[in-house]
This record gives structure tokens, sequence and C-alpha cells, in this order.
């Protein structure tokens, strides 16, 4: 077989694998060297969304005809700096056979100089479900009022909220709960140490220009720095703050990429856990 058929076949395996295998936030990326693509879905769901590559999450732009042809086959974005999206149905083999050769089109025509260079990568995981309204509406007044006063309600929000921590590579099993979730159970800060050691987590110094490492407030917040899929662990947000200062991060970023974000720096973050120690905490 050629490799567009070999490319083919598997393509159009992995679609059928994300609606019926893994979880609610499973994910399909067929990656080129000039893009990707990403192709969401769930366990027994029929309808996927796909994520064509544009603005920030490429190195080289769309040109004018890439995207005014992305944009007449159904496929929109919200800014120019995000990604272009449309949801399929692909419940049927039809169906699946019908988008998997829209999706080598797309790769071969705009993503990748060739079939060769096209790899497919699956994810399967469920959608963590972790809100933050205190912290996002902390960040909002923030911007608003910037002063002392907000600027603490920030610390405090941030302290006792339950966050997204991006990390470098999956988190060891040992930090993983019964639910299969990747989440740290608190057992006492004389943890901090031990668990700074088997952590890695993701820099951020492309953005901020220096090593800044980042807690997001939800998983769409964490979606958009990377639609492939940045591997998290949720966390209590002081415990990030603790992190932050064992590995002698520069700043602890908050939700970047996103409307609403903020930043703590390092001399901050030594005054929340002081304050934090002087409460007995």
């Amino acid at each position: 077989m050629d490799e567009i058929t070999i490319l083919h076949t598997a393509t159009e395996s992995a679609l059928k694998q994300i609606i019926t295998s893994g979880g609610s936030d499973n994910r399909l990326t067929l990656q080129g060297d000039r893009g990707f693509i990403v192709i969401k879905g769930a366990r027994d769901e029929e309808d996927v969304e796909v994520l064509t590559a544009s603005g920030r999450s490429l190195k080289k732009q769309l040109d004018e005809q890439q995207a005014q042809s992305l944009y007449e086959l159904g496929f929109r974005r919200k800014t120019a700096a995000l990604p272009f999206k449309k949801a399929f149905c692909i419940d049927e083999s039809e169906e699946r056979e019908k988008l998997t050769n829209l999706l080598i089109d797309l790769m071969c025509t705009i993503y990748a100089s060739s079939a060769s260079q096209i790899s497919l990568q699956e994810r399967f995981a469920d959608h963590v479900p972790v809100e933050n309204q205190r912290l996002i509406e902390a960040m909002k007044r923030l911007s608003k009022d910037r002063d002392m006063s907000s600027r603490q309600k920030l610390y405090w929000a941030v302290v006792r909220s339950q966050v997204l921590l991006a990390l470098d590579c999956s988190a060891p099993k040992s930090l993983k709960n019964e639910r299969g979730l990747q989440q740290w159970i608190e057992t006492g800060l004389k943890d901090v140490n031990h668990v700074s050691s088997s952590l890695s987590l993701k820099s951020f110094k492309d953005i901020t220009g220096y090593q800044s490492m980042s807690i997001f407030t939800d998983q769409d917040a964490l979606d958009l720095v990377d639609p492939r899929g940045i591997d998290a662990i949720v966390l209590p947000g002081r415990l990030a703050i603790m992190l932050a200062l064992a590995q002698s991060w520069d700043s602890l970023l908050i939700n970047p990429r996103s409307q609403v974000g903020g930043e703590l720096y390092k001399n901050e973050l030594q005054s929340i856990i002081e304050g934090l120690k002087n409460m007995g905490w």
C-alpha cells in the first residue's frame, strides 16, 4: 500500500476509536511539518470537533488563500489568534470516511509537505471538572482596579482555589487517585519537597521571556495554550505556589493566552507563603 492509503486507513480507524474508547476528552492529532489538525471527541458521542491550526498555533501563518479555503469549508474562528473549528458527525462509517478524506486533503495541501511528514497521535482522557469563577472574577477586578486591595484578593483567590498545573510530562502514578484523574490528594505540606522532585513543570518562557510556570482555572483555558493537549494535575492553588518556590521559578502565570489572566512574581509568592505561615496554615 502507498503512504496515502496507509494514512487513510489509520486515520479512519483512529476516528472510530475516539468516539468508542477512552473518556470524555479524547483527541486525535494529525501532525505535519507545517502544522496540525486536532479532532476532539468523547466515548459514546457521535459528534466531534475539528480544530485546524492557525494564528499563534503556527510558526508560519496561513496565507490568505489557505484561510479562505478553510472558511469556504465551513470552518470558523473567533479571532485570528485561534484555530479554525467545525463540528462533524461521524457515527456512521461513511461519515468517518468522508471526514478522513477531508483531513488528509487539508494536511497535504496546508499542513504537511508530503504524506510521509504526517503522523497520528491519539490521546484518551476525561475532561477535568475544575471551575474557578471566584479566581476569574478576582483577575477581572484587578485588571480594572489596579490597587493593592484587588491584588490581595487575587492572592487569596489563588490560595483557596483548586487549579490545573501544567506539566512537561505525565504525572507519576503515585499522584493519581482511584478515579484515574491526575489529581494531587493533599496529605500534608511536608510532602511538597517530595512531590516537587517528582514533577516536571511546563515552562512558559516563550510568553514572558523568563522562567515562568502556569496554573489554569479550567480545562478550556488550558486548551487555549495547545489544543493538542497538555499534561496537567489538579491541586490546591497554595500548593502550586509552594511548588513554584521549591523549584525556583521566576513567576507563576494564571491562564496565559486567555482573555482573563494574571501573573504572580517570585517576591509575591514568597509574601503569600509567609502570610500563610503567620496565620498557622
